[in-house]
């Protein structure tokens, strides 16, 4: 807005026809739908300032009067007002500048697959290497006016490149922050996606450790982790889905460590039973004497006898546990020949056996056997096996005494 009037009889319309007979249209769109920019001036070309001043010009200084006295005052404010606004426009140039720099430095640290819409990352570019952005980030230095008439030309046409540089940075800054905004979408269904790897990987954890913890308030926490994350996992920012993450990992690290120390703790105690066996063979194992469906003898060999026969099918033992429930030795034999068990209940002869050691002698049902592995049950049911074997219980173990 200018602040001096203009001369009488001149048009209040001011043209740039020189500077805007064609436009620039910058940029395809931005992908959210904004529609692409187009620059007023053709381009930032300096005026040329006339060497003389117009006859009308002369005339209208030199006529006095009334003429004479705007002319004059005009040309005075316009001299005043000419390096506000082409200071004005220069400085917007250097900004425009700055901009076009930060942007293009944000598109070549940029990678398609860091944002989450690649057409974001076009349209900066677009914007940031543009002939008509960069010309307008030229100083304009036009030559000093001489008459009224050349500094409203200058001054209208700085004010016109000034609106055009405003209208480019305001473009260049939407662009930028579109991609600011893809990038940090794009880190946010990462994280979600390495949300739902892990609440996949804790819900296997929680299913396998039913049982095999010894407190099991680590898998309430456990599931109660997973039941937070899933209520996030598809709208999680990045912030949120990390912290749920290493919330639900630690839980499901936690529960890991129960289940080892569960299965340390049980086969401690199956050791400590094997150790408890072996020191009480030591001191009453060998030289005592058993009853007819025990074991004799001081020789350095554990004999059993009176044993009593049953048949099973292979695979399904318990077709003889009513006959060991009976009381004293009962060979079990499966039905194809390939397994063999004496067995006993350890209150009801089986004790015997908890002085034997891998190497121990034993002499049953006629014919003596190495003892070749002790073998403790995992899961409370006596362990798949070909050959012969002893078997009673340790401390509420079954175990398996393998002979050879």
């Amino acid at each position: 807005m200018k602040n001096f009037r203009k001369n009488p009889g001149e048009s209040t319309q001011r043209t740039h026809d020189a500077f805007s007979k064609k436009g620039h249209a910058i940029g395809k769109g931005l992908s959210d739908g904004t529609a692409a920019i187009k620059l007023h001036l053709s381009d930032a070309k300096h005026i040329a300032i006339a060497a003389t001043a117009s006859l009308a010009t002369i005339a209208a200084l030199a006529g006095g009067g009334v003429a004479t006295a705007y002319g004059v005052e005009n040309l005075n404010a316009a001299k005043a007002e000419y390096p506000v606004v082409l200071g004005e426009s220069n400085r917007s140039s250097k900004a425009l500048k700055d901009a076009i720099d930060s942007a293009n430095k944000l598109a070549e640290g940029t990678k398609d697959t860091d944002v989450a819409d690649p057409n974001t990352l076009v349209n900066l570019k677009s914007y940031a290497d543009n002939d008509a952005f960069a010309e307008l980030t030229k100083a304009y230095s036009p030559e000093e006016p001489r008459t009224l008439h050349d500094y409203n030309r200058v001054i209208d046409y700085a004010e016109a490149r000034k609106a055009d540089i405003r209208t480019a940075k305001d473009a260049l800054d939407r662009s930028v922050k579109a991609v600011e905004a893809s990038k940090a979408e794009k880190l946010n269904k990462d994280a979600r996606a390495a949300l739902a790897q892990s609440i996949n990987d804790a819900q296997g954890v929680y299913d396998s450790s039913n049982g095999k913890v010894d407190d099991g308030n680590v898998r309430n926490d456990l599931k109660a982790k997973l039941d937070d994350a899933n209520s996030v996992k598809d709208t999680a920012d990045r912030a949120t889905a990390d912290a749920k993450r290493a919330a639900l990992d630690d839980a499901k690290n936690k529960v890991n460590d129960a289940v080892k120390s569960h299965d340390a703790r049980v086969a401690q105690e199956a050791a400590a039973a094997q150790a408890a066996s072996a020191s009480s063979y030591g001191t009453s194992g060998r030289g005592g004497s058993y009853s007819a469906s025990g074991y004799a003898g001081g020789s350095g060999i554990t004999s059993i006898s009176g044993v009593r026969n049953c048949t099973y099918q292979r695979g399904d033992s318990s077709t003889c546990q009513g006959a060991i429930d009976a009381g004293g030795w009962v060979r079990a034999s499966s039905s194809d020949g390939s397994q063999t068990i004496y067995a006993a209940h350890d209150y009801m002869g089986g004790s015997a056996l908890y002085g034997l050691g891998v190497g121990s002698k034993v002499n049953v049902g006629g014919r003596t056997y190495t003892v070749s592995g002790i073998e403790p049950s995992v899961d409370g049911y006596v362990n798949p096996f070909t050959g012969t074997a002893l078997q009673t219980c340790v401390n509420g173990v079954p175990t398996l005494w393998h002979l050879k």
